[in-house]
C-alpha cells in the first residue's frame, strides 16, 4: 500500500493543456474515483501517474518516492486497462505469470504459489487452463486484475475496466471490484465517465473538467454539495434542474422537485407551477418532464417519482409542485460556482 501525491502536475500536447496544474493526494489504501467527462484529462492524469506519458511539468510521489522521471516498470504500480490486453494464445495461468516470468527470480513452485494465489482472490482458479477466447467479459475481467494483483503492486490502476461489459455484469462487476480492494486495502485509482461507477464505489470522486479538478469528495459531498453547477448538472441521472434568477442560478435535484400536497405543505418549500409535457416510465422510476411557469422565461425541468408513488401526474396538465428550501443550491450567475443562499 502506498500514498499517491501529485505536485503541479501539468501535460501539455501541441497547444492543448491536457492536465493543468493538479494537486492531489490519495491515500493509503483508499479507492480514488477520477470522474469526468471525454477529453477531461482523467485518464492522461492516470497515465502519468503509472508513467506511460511523461509530464510537461509538476512531480508524481508514490510512497513518498518522486517517481516522476521513473519508467512503469519501476513503480510499485500495477494496471488494468479497459481492454484487458490478455494474450490470446496463452492459457490464463500464462496470462497471470506473464509480468511475474518477465520480471524474473522465481522458482516454477514460487510463479504457480502466486498465480494461484492470485487467481484465488477474483474466483478464477478453474479457469486457468483456458484461453481468452474460452472465457466471457467477466471473466477475462477477473484474469486481467488477477495479472495485476499477481505482482503484489502497492498501487492498482484501473482505466475504465468495466467499460465493456453489458449493465447487468457492470454491476455485479463493481460489487466484486469493491469487495477484493477492501478486503486487499491496496490503495487504487479507479478512472470512468460512468457517474454510477463513481458514486457506487468510490471512498472519494475527483471530477474532472478541462484539465482541472472542480471538486474532491466523498460521493455524498459531490452529490448533494456540488461546488459548481457543472458538477450539479453532471453528477446525477437527470443532473440538477437550474433557473436563472435576476444576478443568480439557482438549482435543485429531480427527485426533490414534488407533487405539492395538504400534508407536505410548510412554510419551508419554494412553490413553483409546473406545467407536464411528458411522463417517461423508467421501470422502478418515472421521469416527468415539463416547464416552471411564472417567470421572466419558462425553463424546463424535469421531476423523479417513484413508479409506486400515490402521485398521479398526466401530461399536459398544470400542477403546484415543492421543493424544501434548505435543498435549494445557490450558483453564480457567470462562473457558476456555489453561492450562499439568496432570496427569490
Amino acid at each position: 500500500m502506498a500514498v499517491i501525491e501529485t505536485k503541479g502536475l501539468t501535460k501539455y500536447f501541441g497547444e492543448v493543456k491536457a492536465v493543468d496544474g493538479i494537486d492531489l493526494s490519495i491515500q493509503e489504501g483508499e479507492l480514488m474515483v477520477i470522474l469526468g467527462p471525454s477529453g477531461c484529462g482523467k485518464t492522461t492524469l492516470m497515465r502519468m501517474i503509472a508513467g506511460l506519458e511523461k509530464p510537461t511539468g509538476g512531480e508524481v510521489m508514490i510512497a513518498g518516492e518522486n517517481v516522476t522521471e521513473l519508467p512503469p516498470r519501476a513503480r510499485p504500480i500495477a494496471m488494468v486497462f479497459q481492454s484487458y490486453a490478455l494474450y490470446p494464445h496463452m492459457t490464463v495461468f500464462n496470462n497471470i505469470a506473464f509480468p511475474l516470468k518477465a520480471r524474473g527470480g522465481f522458482s516454477k513452485e514460487e510463479l504457480k504459489e502466486k498465480v494461484e494465489w492470485a487467481a484465488s482472490i477474483l474466483g478464477i482458479e478453474r479457469l486457468l487452463a483456458r484461453k481468452p477466447r474460452e472465457l466471457s467479459g467477466g471473466e477475462r475481467q477477473r484474469v486481467a486484475l488477477s495479472r495485476a494483483l499477481a505482482k503484489e503492486p502497492g498501487v492498482l490502476l484501473l482505466d475504465e475496466p468495466l467499460s465493456n461489459l453489458d449493465a447487468k455484469l457492470r454491476a455485479s462487476a463493481r460489487d466484486e471490484l469493491q469487495r477484493f480492494q477492501r478486503r486487499l486495502g491496496i490503495t487504487t485509482i479507479f478512472v470512468t465517465h460512468d457517474q454510477i461507477e463513481a458514486l457506487g464505489m468510490g471512498d472519494r470522486i475527483v471530477v474532472m473538467s478541462g484539465g482541472k479538478i472542480v471538486q474532491v469528495g466523498t460521493p455524498r459531498d459531490v452529490y448533494h454539495d456540488s461546488s459548481n453547477v457543472f458538477v450539479a448538472q453532471f453528477l446525477g441521472s437527470p443532473g440538477m434542474n437550474i433557473l436563472e434568477m435576476d444576478d443568480f442560478l439557482v438549482g435543485f435535484r429531480p427527485e426533490q422537485f414534488t407533487l405539492k400536497t395538504h400534508e407536505t405543505e410548510s412554510d419551508g418549500q419554494k412553490t413553483f407551477s409546473f406545467s407536464v409535457t411528458r411522463v417517461e416510465y423508467l421501470g422502478a422510476d418515472q421521469l416527468i418532464y415539463g416547464n416552471i411557469e411564472g417567470y421572466e422565461r419558462e425553463y424546463h425541468v424535469v421531476a423523479k417519482f417513484s413508479s409506486e408513488s400515490t402521485s398521479i401526474v398526466e401530461a399536459n396538465h398544470t400542477y403546484e409542485f415543492v421543493v424544501n428550501r434548505d435543498q435549494l443550491r445557490y450558483f453564480e450567475k457567470q462562473a457558476g460556482s456555489r453561492i450562499e443562499p439568496r432570496s427569490f
